[in-house]
């Protein structure tokens, strides 16, 4: 049977039990360079983005045939060596639907009721009431960019508060545009333009690469929120970083960076525009245990002959 090596933080009960049944080797601090030398002896690659697959890793993987992706994003895998060498690509595209919804929602509550600044005047004993005039999510307009899993539950969400849903997605099917919960699909400058909230969900590509620049802030409504919670690199952050000191956008709410790990010095004056996390979209307690539930069913579709459901289209990148 094909031997199964996981490099990432795994279900400690379910990997118990996996182990029962399969021949799993468990190192989540394993470094890139090990992982060089120790690929060469397995089937199967389980991973998160901690180590990025590049083109010496699946090179030097002679025996590798799947790997799965406990996760979505699958920019730092070199898809091209993958299908070059034959790999399915995996991604667990149900395992943080959730956790990153909640995040995107909990992040644009905080900033209209200044939480942050409420909290903090409470403990200075400031109990003043004036500070706080917050705005209601009633009536707003959200505007979705990629309506996908993601956004489509986001859409769902906005709903129920009573916001008017506005989208964006060119690559979406007929039948799913007509399941979403958008009010009206409208080109990407008209959303931008009407939207008092952007949240992007789209995957990086040759064509979403470095959308967030110049371009796009200079069509966004004044004092919106813009939030990207999906790839680092679909933004320019030296544009976004230029664009803060005209004072048009309200908030920039970034989870993901061109780089990661990464070290942010902002000016004083720009520090109040921005509001960081990092990476923390899929990471609670139950998206950890969701995709390493998703991977073992990937795993068994595998085994069984069938398509692994969240097989990468090497065509499209995602």
């Amino acid at each position: 049977m094909e031997k199964i090596l996981i490099t990432d933080q795994f279900d400690e009960t379910l990997l118990d039990n996996f182990s029962k049944k399969y021949p799993v080797t468990f190192k989540p601090d394993i470094s890139y360079g090990e992982l060089i030398k120790e690929v060469t002896g397995y089937e199967i690659l389980i991973i998160s983005t901690r180590i990025p697959i590049t083109k010496e890793i699946v090179e030097n993987a002679t025996k590798l045939k799947l790997i799965i992706r406990m996760g979505i994003g699958v920019d730092h895998i070199d898809l091209e060596q993958c299908k070059k060498h034959k790999i399915i690509v995996c991604n667990t595209p149900n395992s943080n639907i959730s956790s990153v919804v909640e995040l995107v929602f909990g992040q644009i509550i905080r900033e209209y009721r200044s939480l942050d600044l409420a909290n903090a005047n409470v403990l200075n004993g400031n109990f003043r009431h004036k500070y706080h005039l917050g705005d209601e999510l009633k009536d707003k307009t959200i505007g979705v960019i990629g309506v996908g899993r993601i956004g489509s539950r986001l859409c769902n969400l906005a709903k129920m508060f009573e916001m008017t849903v506005v989208g964006y997605d060119p690559y979406l099917t007929k039948a799913k545009i007509k399941k979403a919960k958008v009010d009206k699909w409208l080109p990407l400058p008209e959303l931008l333009n009407c939207s008092d909230i952007v949240t992007l969900h789209i995957p990086h590509t040759k064509e979403t690469d470095r959308l967030i620049n110049k371009t796009f802030l200079s069509m966004m409504k004044k004092d919106s929120i813009l939030i990207n919670v999906a790839r680092g690199k679909v933004a320019n952050f030296n544009d976004v970083l230029e664009f803060a000191k005209k004072d048009i956008i309200r908030k920039f709410i970034f989870d993901v960076f061109p780089e990661e790990p990464c070290k942010i010095d902002l000016p004083e004056e720009l520090k109040d525009y921005f509001y960081f996390s990092p990476h923390i979209g899929a990471y609670t307690k139950e998206s950890l245990v969701n995709r390493s539930i998703e991977a073992i069913e990937q795993l068994e579709e595998y085994f069984f002959g069938k398509k692994p459901h969240g097989k990468i289209d090497f065509k499209k990148g995602y």
